[in-house]
């Protein structure tokens, strides 16, 4: 069983094998007719044989039990007839399709009437959107099905319960949804082997989705409610459902852990009650204080500490209120107006926080350098400031033949008045004029602005 012609010399022809052996790969394909009749398995991957499916549809291979065409340029798998009816390993991973189905009734895909197909592979079909489960129908004994990496949305209606299928791979594809796996009133249920969906970002799952179906070995998914006994049914025992878990949520409570949901719960009332006294107190109590930058920073701290003793009792209060049944709330909760409401209080109160604490922390340290009582970010209006901390620096550098021209600068101060801070910090025109008498002795600053 060898090739019929010499133009066949790049090609390994053996035994019933046809394998790629010098090709140069970077040329299409677009002769397939030195292949023998009698040839059992034929190896095209990485050459480019989207010219040739016809052609070898068309040689009528009624031996070929293996077909390898992984990375072969492929949009369909489309015949005119039944090509392979002993195939039993099909590998198409790596093409171009973009939908496979057969709704044309003169067209069946190439594994058609192949009764002995076993493990057709369309993994890393990038764009592949569409799958139809009807065109494996006749694929009686079909036990692996890969669909992995795949660009699906869909998950295939596979309700024909005469399928045998062991191994279901559908991961990494896009399925955000998972429906109810069906079968004829009747009949007994699905039982698979293997059933891999991780990699999915799964949002919406039916309550009925895995009713009818048995997981024999293993299950993988990366949405821990898989695995929650609300929705896996008895169908799938515990130990064999292998799911990431949820680093806070349980299938039951929003807050798995007691102690947790119990600490959230004092510190919420904890920081509402707190800081609530603190804002009142300032308000009612202080108000002559609050004209103190100090103050008003403490104050405002307060108001953002208490929104994160809000956003920690809406947790706490969701968890009593979800409790034992959060898997079946889980998906509409997290998409609430509440939740994301929720969220961004979190947000807002930590970032609002952490600026006033270094607000805070900025106005102790100027205090304390400055070796002066009150606060120090409030002196005079406006841009009055830099001027006279300028005035003063020139005050005390100043020799006694620039004291005219210093007075008359200091002087035009007079109309502006100072910003209220404490009362023994009040700065009035007297001090201004200090500023410049007081300039040819050099006395120190801060004995000018007490």
């Amino acid at each position: 069983m060898g090739c019929r012609v010499t133009w066949a010399e790049q090609f390994l022809c053996a035994a019933g094998f046809v394998i790629a052996d010098n090709y140069d790969r970077s040329e299409p394909l677009t002769n397939v007719s030195f292949i023998d009749s009698r040839t059992r398995m034929i190896d095209f991957s990485h050459i480019n044989a989207s010219l040739v499916m016809s052609a070898i549809c068309d040689l009528k291979l009624s031996n070929l039990l293996d077909l390898r065409l992984s990375n072969s340029c492929l949009t369909n798998v489309l015949g005119s007839h039944i090509c392979f009816p002993r195939l039993s390993k099909l590998d198409l991973s790596c093409n171009l399709f973009r939908n496979i189905s057969a709704k044309d009734p003169n067209l069946w895909p190439i594994y058609s009437g192949a009764t002995w197909l076993e493990s057709p592979n369309f993994s890393f079909n990038a764009h592949l959107e569409f799958f139809d489960a009807f065109t494996i129908f006749s694929n009686y004994n079909l036990m692996i099905l890969d669909l992995s990496h795949t660009a699906l949305t869909i998950f295939p209606s596979l309700t024909d319960s005469s399928l045998s299928l062991t191994h279901l791979n559908l991961s990494h594809t896009r399925i955000v949804q998972l429906g109810a796996f069906t079968s004829p009133v009747g009949i007994k249920p699905w039982k698979l082997e293997i059933f891999d969906l991780r990699g999915n970002d799964i949002k919406e799952v039916h309550l009925k989705a895995f009713e009818r179906l048995e997981i024999l070995s293993n299950f993988y998914s990366d949405y821990f409610k898989l695995c929650c006994p609300q929705l896996k049914g008895e169908g799938i025992p515990d130990h064999i459902c292998h799911a990431s878990r949820d680093l806070l949520s349980s299938c039951s409570n929003l807050l798995e852990n007691r102690l947790l949901s119990i600490l959230v719960w004092v510190m919420g009332v904890a920081s509402v009650l707190g800081n609530a006294s603190v804002i009142i107190t300032r308000l009612v109590a202080g108000r002559t204080t609050l004209r103190q930058p100090y103050a008003q920073l403490v104050t405002q701290l307060g108001v953002s500490d208490l929104l994160m003793g809000v956003y920690r009792l809406i947790i706490a209060s969701k968890d009593v209120r979800l409790d034992g049944e959060y898997v079946l709330h889980n998906n509409a909760w997290r998409h609430s107006h509440l939740c994301k409401a929720t969220g961004a209080l979190s947000t807002l109160s930590r970032e609002v926080s952490s600026v006033f604490i270094l607000l805070i922390s900025i106005d102790r340290y100027l205090v304390i350098k400055s070796h002066l009582g009150g606060s120090s970010f409030v002196t005079v209006d406006g841009p009055l400031a830099s001027l006279l901390q300028q005035c003063s620096l020139s005050g005390a550098a100043a020799s006694s033949r620039e004291e005219g021209r210093l007075a008359v600068f200091c002087s035009r101060f007079h109309r502006f008045q100072l910003s209220p801070v404490s009362a023994h910090r009040r700065g009035t025109v007297g001090d201004l004029q200090s500023c410049v008498s007081n300039s040819p002795q050099g006395r120190d600053i801060q004995r000018v602005w007490p």
